[in-house]
């Protein structure tokens, strides 16, 4: 009892950090960044980061827990979004006090990320989270559950990939286009889309440390074992290489 106790215990934890990377990578990607590297442009949303701590999570989740947990674990994050607008949706609904510290312009302009970022943002993260579950079983499948690093990367990589394009286009192209708003021009999206995926495959192959380190310590955890030494650290880890 003690160790499913430890397992749920630290499937909740996991399941809250989820929630919050993805909510709060909604909030922060109504802001883009720009910057030069080697005199290459580098733009995408400020919530490149957040939103791919998400992909790190589910895979240690599919990993430990197995698909099923790890796609009620997506469908959570959905209806978590869609939660945080409608709570979000309310509060601009209310009038701000004269002695409010922000207007109600400026709240919304802070807290409000925009209807094109949002509605972009679901129909991305449920097609690419779909996937990156099911691509990381079919490479455990077929490794016989050996080398985490490659359906780590391998669902990962691809999954932003999806991600990102559906994202960008249509957060910034196609719907202000269809709602007669202001669209960015191709050339633009281009750069938006190459420089989002460069940054997420780079978080993807540094956070692989991660993937087993998470993986390590969280069976060591859910095991009920007193401690961890770097013996049983080692061994935990071998089961994944």
């Amino acid at each position: 009892m003690e160790e499913k106790g430890r397992e749920w215990s630290v499937l909740v934890f996991l399941s809250a950090l989820f929630a919050v990377s993805l909510i709060s990578a909604n909030f922060l990607s109504s802001k883009v960044f720009s910057f030069r590297v080697f005199g290459i442009e580098i733009a995408g949303p400020a919530g490149v980061v957040a939103y791919s701590a998400t992909f790190l999570v589910t895979d240690i989740v599919s990993e430990v827990y197995g698909r099923r947990v790890a796609s009620t674990v997506v469908k959570a994050g959905f209806l978590a979004q869609l939660a945080a607008v409608l709570y979000t949706m309310a509060a601009l609904q209310t009038p701000a006090a004269p002695y409010s510290p922000v207007s109600s312009e400026v709240y919304a302009s802070v807290v409000w990320a925009g209807w094109a970022i949002i509605i972009a943002s679901l129909t991305a993260y449920i097609v690419s989270q779909v996937h990156d579950v099911w691509a990381f079983h079919f490479w455990k499948a077929l490794t016989g559950g050996r080398w985490l690093w490659l359906r780590n990367n391998a669902s990962t990589i691809v999954s932003q990939a999806i991600d990102t394009v559906i994202f960008i286009t249509l957060a910034f192209n196609i719907l202000p286009r269809l709602a007669g708003g202001t669209a960015l021009p191709l050339d633009t999206i281009v750069v938006m889309i190459y420089s989002q995926y460069l940054i997420k495959v780079a978080i993807a192959l540094l956070d692989t440390p991660l993937a087993y380190l998470g993986v390590a310590l969280v069976r060591a955890y859910t095991s009920g074992a007193p401690g961890l030494d770097g013996g049983r650290l080692l061994g935990l880890l071998r089961r994944t290489l």
